[in-house]
């Protein structure tokens, strides 16, 4: 999926909660020889707007602070 899809872009960042939109977490999941687990999140507004934006999150060091891989599919609407 990643780079495949004209509507999924990564972002690398240390504060992968916080991008300007509100998000809803709507599960995890343990991904085998990651330490930490795989957080779901999809738009607040999925229902009231329609809007099909969600993304993951991933640790992927443990650094002090860690950073984090986001990948996002599709745009707000």
């Amino acid at each position: 999926m990643k780079g495949k899809d004209k509507h999924t872009w990564i972002k690398h960042t240390l504060t992968p909660y916080f991008d300007g939109h509100l998000w809803r977490k709507y599960g995890q999941k343990v991904i085998k020889d990651a330490p930490h687990p795989r957080l779901y999140f999809r738009c607040s507004y999925r229902e009231d707007r329609h809007c099909q934006a969600s993304k993951l999150v991933q640790q992927v060091t443990h650094d002090d602070p860690p950073l984090y891989e986001v990948t996002y599919m599709y745009e707000h609407t």
